[in-house]
């Protein structure tokens, strides 16, 4: 099997939100870009043949081409789930031994070991602050209540 993509030469999301040697990007196009990733998700889960659930959704799944177009990737841990015209919650079965971005995974995936069509949905919230906020989701250097480990989306 080969997979073939289109050169994006602006990189991921991730990179422009967090790395040094990239400028900072404007709020309307970081609006635009979260747009284009909601109309992504929303065909996955609603207009495709099938609902398709993402799994590991996060900035680094994200990718931005020359007009700054969000183009969302990675789909090596996607789930099919029935006929997207059923329009309920749909809910697969998931390997517990897979590595998921940890940080952007809903809880209930990690205790149930199901994936759900509104884990994407946590999972973009999770993205949207990390837009807002300009931080990274898993920050092990932020200390909170004697933790070294917690979700650093706040100050």
């Amino acid at each position: 099997m080969i997979h073939v993509y289109q050169h994006i030469n602006n990189g991921c999301l991730y990179d422009h939100l967090h790395a040094e040697n990239y400028d900072p990007i404007q709020w309307k196009r970081r609006l635009e870009i979260c747009i284009g990733v909601a109309q992504a998700l929303h065909y996955l889960h609603t207009e495709a043949k099938y609902v398709l659930i993402h799994s590991n959704f996060s900035s680094k799944n994200i990718l931005l081409d020359d007009l700054w177009t969000s183009k969302l990737c990675n789909f090596g841990f996607c789930k099919r789930g029935p006929l997207s015209i059923s329009r309920g919650i749909v809910s697969v079965e998931v390997e517990p031994d897979v590595n998921y971005t940890f940080a952007c995974l809903a809880p209930e995936v990690a205790m149930t070991c199901r994936v759900l069509n509104k884990c994407d949905v946590f999972s973009f919230g999770v993205v949207l602050l990390e837009v807002v906020c300009c931080r990274r989701v898993f920050d092990a250097e932020l200390k909170i209540y004697g933790s070294t480990t917690c979700i650093s989306l706040g100050t």
